[in-house]
């Protein structure tokens, strides 16, 4: 594990220690932008529409209103309120509650989520200091102004994503919650890309499982088509020689997503030419850590070992990917005759 990203980590969960907290990641830094309050779907629609609320109109009257027209064309009328906002919220829909899981990775995983040039912030709330209730009950909150947290809904729709989020709910009539209540811990944008990886190598924990689910794969889909096309006009680049401008686009494919073995293996044969032979390495080590079976990848990263007069690492390479594609046979002659 990358040394910062062990310091970090501990830091927070020491903290954690003898602490009931609910997690909350956000990709960028709020209070750093002078917003001290965590608010809702509905809340952050509300004030970008100029809605006004006062003391007899609060956002929990928009979202009653919403889950009777809900009601009256999708859902039964025996269904639970809960049921209702726990659909909606997780497909997209404006309701007046705030996610939190109680799983730490996961809300450090959306702290990290792609916007990866920007700090993030953690966000941790003490379960002990507001209470638990059951349903939400529009009657009641006509006369109370304290944030609760709610259990989800496991429903047919929602039960994957309740599930592989850990999540829970805080909900305020007011649309928000004082960050005065929470303890906020920024998550510096230099180590997201190591902590997504040290997420999804050491706790399996990754967008595609949090997002397990067929709504979630269209949204993910939309951004792997455009970092698709990014690569596309990264190789472009590549192929004309402008491995400058080809290693901008292939940064923006990875950010969108950091997944793809040929996006590392393009980015560090263009870092290569540049003469960037330690970094080609570093992302031809990430190229074959996502693909053990990339042929490509071991050869490029034999030549850049060959470059920095590593050749009888780069020979181990050649090796490999001779196993893999032996197509690759040729470069033993080459590696051999650098090394006598």
């Amino acid at each position: 594990m990358n040394d910062k990203v062990k310091k970090f980590l501990n830091r927070i969960l020491e903290d954690c220690e003898g602490k009931h907290y609910l997690f909350r990641g956000t990709t960028q830094s709020y209070s750093k932008n002078g917003i001290d309050e965590i608010n809702s779907s509905l809340y952050r629609w509300a004030r970008d529409e100029d809605v006004v609320f006062h003391e007899k109109y609060h956002p929990f009257n928009i979202e009653k209103e919403i889950l009777e027209r809900a009601k009256r064309l999708f859902f039964a009328d025996s269904i639970s309120n809960i049921e209702m906002l726990t659909d909606l919220q997780h497909f997209h829909g404006k309701t007046n509650l705030i996610d939190f899981s109680r799983n730490f990775y996961i809300a450090l995983l959306f702290a990290c989520g792609e916007e990866h040039h920007e700090e993030g912030e953690l966000i941790l709330l003490d379960s002990a200091q507001i209470r638990k209730k059951q349903e939400v009950d529009y009657v009641k909150l006509q006369s109370s102004s304290d944030p609760f947290f709610i259990e989800p809904a496991k429903t047919q729709i929602s039960h994957n994503r309740v599930t592989s989020q850990s999540s829970v709910f805080v909900y305020s009539p007011s649309g928000y919650i004082n960050k005065d209540l929470c303890k906020i811990i920024p998550v510096p944008a230099n180590l997201k890309q190591s902590i997504l990886e040290h997420l999804r190598k050491i706790h399996n924990i990754h967008i595609d499982l949090v997002y397990n689910d067929l709504i979630g794969f269209i949204a993910n889909e939309q951004n792997y088509k455009t970092a698709a096309v990014l690569f596309y006009r990264g190789f472009a680049l590549h192929n004309k020689s402008e491995y400058e401008k080809a290693i901008e686009k292939y940064d923006e494919a990875i950010e969108l997503n950091p997944n793809y073995a040929e996006l590392y293996n393009n980015r560090g044969t263009a870092k290569d030419e540049l003469g960037q032979h330690r970094e080609a390495i570093s992302d031809l080590n990430k190229a074959v850590e996502l693909n053990p079976d990339f042929a490509e990848a071991y050869y490029n990263r034999g030549l850049a070992k060959g470059n920095l007069g590593q050749h009888q690492e780069a020979i181990v390479d050649y090796n490999k990917a001779i196993e893999l594609n032996p197509n690759y046979a040729k470069v033993t002659i080459v590696a051999s005759q650098k090394v006598i």
